[in-house]
């Protein structure tokens, strides 16, 4: 595989996945090991198929609706870091 700034936003928006699950869940849990990578290809086939991980009862819906953008199949439609960071500083903002 190649690693870019887009797969590295992907995995952001795992990360914040995990950090609004407060990591007491595993990604995909739901899956076996072999569901989780026929799920990674579902992603390049868009059919519809695709799971993708649900939102966390902590995580507000402006920062979910982000992880679905870093999880976009097109990759010009992923935010970039730059997006990413004034985003999370907006949200501090709007919680402070």
């Amino acid at each position: 595989g190649k690693f870019t700034t887009c797969s590295d936003a992907w995995a952001f928006g795992v990360t914040l996945w995990e950090m609004f699950s407060l990591c007491k869940e595993q990604p995909y849990s739901v899956l076996t090991d072999e569901q989780v990578i026929e799920n990674t290809g579902e992603f390049f086939r868009d059919q519809g198929r695709q799971i993708y991980l649900s939102q966390t009862p902590l995580c507000p819906g402006p920062v979910f609706e982000l992880m679905m953008r870093c999880w976009s199949r097109d990759i010009k439609d992923r935010p970039t870091f730059e997006t990413i960071h004034h985003f999370l500083i907006e949200q501090l903002d709007c919680a402070a």
